[in-house]
């Protein structure tokens, strides 16, 4: 029996959906175009593009498939939260927000206090975060970025690579090699010299 062309535009939209869902739960790209070598879990992060892209890659193209996959069961349960709560109770949520509207005062103390302790932590872990990485940001301005800007044309990297992913330089690496130290003083500089 022969197929009508309604039965095969819903045997398409089927498969197409079939297709959604899995490319969906497998963090890979929605429009189904693979841009780079990255798996669901990687032993190292996406490196480099496929030859047979074109224009841009986005930067979550280069991330792995589970978190690609976290992030967006994260916005879609956001999503269907939201419309369920306004949808399980539209008077109710109505309700509410015209509280808030009406009485402002009150709305606004509580982002005041809670506004005053979110500012403080993040103060607080901002410095933090500064004092202790100083000497990674250090590194990485003075060597490894000048370094990712002279091997990306040779290696072919994207523009979006992360140099950490491919270049690792010891902390505690010394500038000049020992043992050419006495003889080639002031010869190794850093590489934006």
């Amino acid at each position: 029996m022969a197929q009508t062309k309604f039965d095969k535009q819903v045997e398409e939209t089927a498969e197409s959906l079939a297709f959604g869902i899995g490319r969906f739960l497998a963090g890979r790209p929605m429009d189904g175009v693979k841009r780079t070598d990255v798996t669901f879990w990687p032993r190292v992060p996406g490196s480099w593009r496929r030859s047979k892209v074109e224009g841009r890659v986005g930067r979550s193209s280069y991330r792995a498939g589970w978190q690609r996959l976290a992030f967006r069961i994260t916005w879609l349960a956001a999503a269907g939260e939201g419309a369920y709560l306004v949808g399980r109770h539209p008077d109710t949520s109505w309700q509410m927000a015209q509280d808030q509207w009406e009485n402002r005062d009150r709305a606004l103390a509580a982002l005041e206090t809670g506004g005053i302790g979110a500012a403080s932590a993040l103060t607080v872990g901002g410095v933090t975060y500064g004092l202790l990485t100083r000497k990674r940001r250090e590194l990485m301005s003075e060597w490894v970025f000048p370094l990712h800007e002279a091997l990306t044309l040779p290696l072919r990297l994207p523009e979006q690579t992360d140099p950490r992913r491919y270049l690792h330089i010891p902390k505690n690496s010394p500038t000049t090699p020992r043992r050419y130290a006495s003889t080639c003083r002031g010869a190794w500089t850093s590489p934006r010299t």
